[in-house]
């Protein structure tokens, strides 16, 4: 950590996509995930004058004032509707668990300051949807990560997603495997499990490496999806049928822990066989629990990739979202791409970025 003098910070983050491993993962299994170039960005710009300020635009905040005390506790206007309010939960936790962290270290209080949060990146316009892209778990790595700076510290990547993941469970009930904020924090391509050792969860990340044969295009499906009720679904499902679901996990587990091995080895052909093996678990978790996991928009992709020799699956929850195409050759891959569109589907222009929470600063003249 680097003590800095500064008057403008900026903290930027990169959004998500699993590759292999969704649902399983919060059961222990491995997974892939991969960093995109949408970026959350969050400024702080520290002023004298004891007042802060924030804006939003995204959940429709401006110019909001606000009182913070040295342990975090935050005040804001009494006329601030629930509605307000209840957008405001990160952003609460996230100045909570950073004023905490600096408290418990002994460093300067964060320095009241105009703070804006910016997703519009993980927002089309065109499309008039919000993309699942982990826009909240992207959020809160770079505010967590702005906040600490203009205090004069900077976290690392490992701090910043620790911080980051206490922030979102502490927000929404500790729902979630963390995965989107470890794909922020620190980009690129990543193995990530949560390891019991029955004397604390242990969250693991390792860098992978893409083999220079494996090709890949993000599909919209064309609608959203809501992670938390699919979850929700199997999780209810499970309660009635716990071997059901179980072994539906074990298998997914099985075949993820496989695809990545082989992601390692530079086996794509290998890998490419777990892909399509997992979107076919998917399917029976969905149908088992009466979850819409592979949706007609996934499975009609699904169909045009395998048409053109090419490998798909959901992103993610499944239900809508995002899906990926893989394939190892580069032309058959672009057929297919373009019969996606032709269907009516969107072909995004996303690519993997290596980096995860990037700072940057103006000092002062």
């Amino acid at each position: 950590m680097e003590k800095t003098i500064s008057t403008s910070i900026e903290a930027s983050t990169p959004g998500k996509l699993i590759l292999l491993g969704e649902y399983a993962v919060l059961d222990g299994a491995e997974a892939a995930v991969i960093a995109i170039n949408r970026l959350a960005r969050v400024r702080v710009q520290p002023q004298r004058t004891g007042t802060n300020t924030l804006q939003a635009s995204a959940i429709d905040i401006k110019n909001l004032s606000f009182q913070a005390s040295p342990s975090g506790d935050i005040a804001f206007p009494p006329d601030l509707d629930d509605a307000q309010f209840n957008k405001l939960a990160f952003f609460n936790a996230c100045y909570q668990v950073t004023a905490g962290e600096l408290n418990r270290k002994g460093y300067d209080p964060i320095p009241s300051a105009d703070i804006e949060l910016d997703t519009s990146a993980f927002f089309d316009a065109t499309l008039g949807i919000k993309l699942g892209f982990g826009s909240s778990a992207a959020l809160s790595v770079a505010t967590i990560a702005a906040l600490a700076a203009a205090a004069g510290i900077r976290l690392t990547a490992r701090r910043c997603f620790e911080l980051a993941l206490e922030a979102h469970h502490f927000a929404q009930g500790k729902m979630g495997s963390g995965i989107d904020i470890a794909a922020s924090a620190f980009g690129g391509l990543l193995q990530y499990r949560i390891a019991d050792n029955d004397e604390e969860i242990i969250r693991e990340t390792t860098p992978l490496t893409l083999p220079e044969d494996l090709h890949l295009r993000f599909v919209w499906s064309g609608r959203s999806a809501s992670t938390r009720e699919l979850v929700a679904k199997v999780r209810s499902y499970e309660k009635e049928h716990p071997y059901v679901i179980e072994g539906i996990f074990a298998e997914m587990a099985s075949i993820s822990r496989d695809g990545i091995a082989a992601l390692k080895a530079g086996k794509t052909g290998t890998f490419l066989e777990a892909v399509s093996a997992y979107h076919k678990a998917m399917d029976r978790l969905g149908k088992t629990s009466g979850a819409d996991i592979i949706s007609a928009e996934h499975q009609q992709i699904a169909e045009i990739a395998a048409q053109n020799q090419c490998h798909y699956k959901p992103s993610g929850a499944g239900g809508g979202d995002f899906g990926i195409v893989f394939g190892r050759d580069a032309a058959e891959i672009e057929n297919c791409a373009l019969q996606i569109s032709q269907a009516g589907f969107n072909i995004m222009s996303l690519t993997m970025v290596k980096n995860g929470v990037v700072i940057s600063e103006d000092k002062d003249r």
